[in-house]
C-alpha cells in the first residue's frame, strides 16, 4: 500500500473511531438510513484530452462505473453522514487515462456525556484545482486530463465540552486537529499541513435579555507540511450587544490579536482589533446583519442577509480574515446532500456524474487575506425548481501582496412533467484573474438533460455538455462537447 492510500485509511480510520468512542449501544437507537448505488455511464466527447484546436482534439468513448454509499444516521446520542463513491473511467482509444478516483465526504458527532461532552470525526477527498489560471473542468471525468489538478485528503477529529452556568453564562471549549494534503507521493503537498485549533468561549445566558456578552480566546496552528512554513494566530475578542426592540440589535466587540507566519512582511502580525454593526429583522422571515471593524491586517467588513418565503429563499455572505489553503480545503464541502429547503437530495452524485467544486482558488503555502462573497436563491414550486449562486473570492498573498480572485455564477432548473419523466438544464460560468501571471482565465459549461425513474430504485439520465475554457496559457484552451447516458441503482 502506498503512502498515498495509508493517509486516505487513516481518513476514514478518525471517522471510525468518532463513532466507535460512543458509550453504549443504545446511542445508536434512532432512525438511519444506509443506501448502496451502483452508477453506469457511456460518455462520448469529441475532446477527450481537453485540448486546443491547434493540437487536434480526439474523440474517445469512457465507461464510468461508480459504486457508492449513503449512510445518515441520528440516534439518541449520535449523528453521522457520509457519501462516498469510488469511480472508475476507462478510456476506449487512450487508455492511459483510465482512472480511479475517491470521493469522499463524512461527518460524524456523538454525545459521550448528556448535554456536556461531544466529539465529532470528519474526513473528505476530492480533485482540486491546482494553479489558479491554469485548466479547469467541472467534470470528474475529464478533470484528470489536466495538469492543473491535486487530490485534496483531509480527516480530523473535535472533542467539545459544554457547561452552563445557571441562567447566567454558558460555556463552550473545542479543540479541532486536522491532517490536509495535496500531495500524490506521501507528502503534504502544497498548502497541506496538520492543524491545531482551539476556541474557548463563554457567553451571556437567559437571563439577559436586553443586554448580551461574550468573551473568546481562539489559536489556530498550522505546522506548515513539506515546507514547514509553521502559521500561528491568536486572537482574544470581548462582545457586547444590545437590543433595541425586537426589529434591532446593536453589535460591538474589542480584543487583541496576535499572529505569527513565515511569509508575513511584518505588519500583520499584532495589535488591537474592534468590531461595530448591527442586526435588522424587520420581518420574522428576514435578517441582515453587518459589521465594520480593524484588524491586525486593514480594516474588515463583514455581512450576512437572509429573507425566506415559502418556497423562496436569497441569502449572501461577505467576510475577511487571515486563512490558508489548509483550511479552505478542510472547509470545502464535496456533495450536497441537503438543499436549500432543507430536503435530502436523493441523488448527490448527479447519476454517476457527479460536478466538481469549482469555487477553489490555486494552492498556495502563503498565508493570505481572505475576502469571500456568497449568494444563494432557491425557488420551488410543484414542478419546477430553480437555483442560482453568485460568488466572488479572492486571496492576497501577506508575503507578496499578489492576490488571486475569481468570480462565478451559476445555477440549475428543473421541470418535471410526470412522477417519472423530468427535463433541467445546468450551467457554470467563471472567470479568474492572478496578479503573479497577470492574466485571466475563462470558463463556462452548460448542460441541458432528461432524466427518467425507471423503478423504485432505478433512474436514468441523458445529458449533453458543453465546456469551453479559456486560460492563461494558450495551449491550455480547448472546447468540449460530450453526451452521457447514465443508469443509477440504489439496494
Amino acid at each position: 500500500m502506498s503512502r498515498r492510500q495509508h493517509r486516505w485509511w487513516r481518513g476514514l480510520l478518525a471517522v471510525v473511531a468518532g463513532a466507535v468512542a460512543l458509550p453504549s449501544p443504545h446511542t445508536l437507537a434512532g432512525e438511519w438510513r444506509i443506501q448502496p448505488r451502483l452508477g453506469l455511464s457511456e460518455t462520448y466527447t469529441d475532446n477527450a484530452l481537453l485540448v486546443s484546436e491547434n493540437d487536434e482534439p480526439s474523440s474517445d468513448w469512457v465507461t464510468s462505473l461508480s459504486p457508492g454509499l449513503s449512510l445518515f444516521g441520528k440516534g439518541r446520542r449520535v449523528n453521522m453522514s457520509t457519501e462516498y463513491t469510488a469511480q472508475k473511467q476507462v478510456y476506449l482509444n487512450n487508455s492511459d487515462q483510465s482512472q480511479l478516483t475517491h470521493l469522499l465526504q463524512t461527518n460524524t458527532r456523538g454525545e459521550i456525556v448528556r448535554d456536556q461532552v461531544f466529539v465529532s470525526a470528519f474526513a473528505s477527498m476530492y480533485p482540486t484545482v491546482t494553479n489558479t489560471l491554469g485548466q479547469i473542468s467541472n467534470r470528474n471525468r475529464n478533470a484528470r486530463n489536466t495538469a492543473n489538478r491535486s487530490d485534496a485528503v483531509s480527516y480530523g477529529f473535535m472533542p467539545e465540552v459544554r457547561h452552563k452556568f445557571g441562567t447566567w453564562a454558558n460555556f463552550t471549549g473545542r479543540m479541532n486537529w486536522s491532517d490536509v494534503s495535496t500531495g500524490d507521493q506521501g507528502g503534504s503537498g502544497i498548502g497541506g499541513g496538520q492543524m491545531l485549533d482551539t476556541n474557548f468561549n463563554v457567553d451571556s445566558g437567559r437571563r439577559f435579555q436586553r443586554f448580551g456578552w461574550g468573551s473568546t480566546y481562539s489559536r489556530r496552528e498550522n505546522d506548515g507540511g513539506d515546507t514547514g512554513r509553521r502559521s500561528l494566530f491568536q486572537r482574544w475578542n470581548n462582545s457586547l450587544n444590545y437590543r433595541i426592540n425586537r426589529f434591532v440589535r446593536l453589535n460591538s466587540s474589542i480584543g487583541y490579536e496576535f499572529n505569527d507566519f513565515s511569509t508575513d512582511g511584518g505588519g500583520l502580525r499584532s495589535g488591537l482589533n474592534w468590531q461595530l454593526g448591527a442586526t435588522l429583522n424587520p420581518t420574522p422571515r428576514t435578517s441582515l446583519t453587518g459589521s465594520y471593524g480593524e484588524r491586525a491586517f486593514g480594516s474588515t467588513k463583514n455581512f450576512s442577509f437572509s429573507h425566506r418565503w415559502r418556497r423562496f429563499i436569497l441569502t449572501g455572505a461577505y467576510s475577511e480574515d487571515l486563512r490558508t489553503t489548509a483550511e479552505v480545503l478542510r472547509d470545502q464541502q464535496v456533495f450536497t446532500v441537503v438543499d436549500a429547503f432543507g430536503n435530502p437530495v436523493i441523488d448527490p452524485l448527479g447519476n454517476a456524474d457527479p460536478s466538481l467544486p469549482l469555487n477553489q482558488l490555486g494552492l498556495t503555502d502563503d498565508v493570505f487575506i481572505s475576502r469571500n462573497f456568497t449568494s444563494n436563491i432557491a425557488f420551488n414550486r410543484k414542478r419546477d425548481s430553480f437555483t442560482m449562486r453568485v460568488n466572488r473570492n479572492e486571496q492576497e498573498s501577506t508575503r507578496s501582496q499578489a492576490a488571486d480572485s475569481l468570480l462565478g455564477f451559476g445555477g440549475s432548473w428543473t421541470h418535471r412533467f410526470s412522477y417519472r419523466l423530468a427535463a433541467g438544464m445546468s450551467a457554470d460560468w467563471q472567470t479568474r484573474e492572478s496578479d503573479n501571471a497577470q492574466g485571466t482565465s475563462d470558463f463556462i459549461s452548460f448542460s441541458p438533460y432528461v432524466t427518467y425513474t425507471v423503478g423504485p430504485h432505478v433512474s436514468s439520465r441523458l445529458s449533453y455538455q458543453y465546456m469551453d475554457s479559456v486560460s492563461g496559457d494558450a495551449s491550455d484552451d480547448f472546447t468540449e462537447n460530450a453526451v452521457t447516458g447514465s443508469l443509477s441503482v440504489a439496494f
